[in-house]
């Protein structure tokens, strides 16, 4: 793991030791962590994952970027995975060409294509249901089911 000014950013495999379970979260404080890089997401990095995030100073806010699909994943199954105070700020979503096999991640961003759900306003999914594929020029589908990977989103954030 690298801090590049505020960012925090994660690469390859996150595990039993990965950097990012040694990083001190500071108190009252707003943590961007990017983890475009990230790779794999083991069963043993997902309890580790969930008891840091237990240990994180009240007031200390995260925000995640470029969050791979996995990641999307265990915030929508796994209870304590994405606690109140995180938010998911942007992910990648992979679309697949059925024509030629070609497979793009799209950025997807808060506030843009999605938000969380507030006190006055349901949670909003707008994905794309297509783009066009870089290769054959044919439309690419997307290749996740959103109702799934964004259950999350119905949990208000800060």
């Amino acid at each position: 793991m690298e801090r590049i000014g505020e960012v925090y950013h994660i690469e390859g495999s996150v595990g039993e030791s990965s950097p990012l379970f040694t990083v001190d979260l500071p108190n009252d404080e707003i943590v961007l962590i990017d983890l475009g890089k990230m790779t794999i997401l083991s069963s043993i990095g997902i309890k580790n994952w969930i008891s840091w995030m237990s240990m994180r100073p009240e007031n200390c806010r995260l925000k995640f970027y470029n969050c791979p699909i996995v990641i999307l994943d265990q915030a929508s199954t796994v209870l304590g995975f994405l606690p109140r105070a995180t938010s998911i700020e942007s992910f990648k979503a992979p679309y697949l060409c059925d024509n030629c096999g070609a497979e793009r991640l799209l950025d997807i961003k808060r506030g843009a294509e999605y938000e969380y759900t507030t006190t006055t306003a349901p949670m909003k999914i707008e994905l794309p249901k297509s783009i066009l594929c870089h290769k054959c020029r044919n439309s690419m589908e997307i290749d996740f089911i959103p109702e799934r990977y964004l259950i999350f989103l119905k949990e208000p954030r800060i």
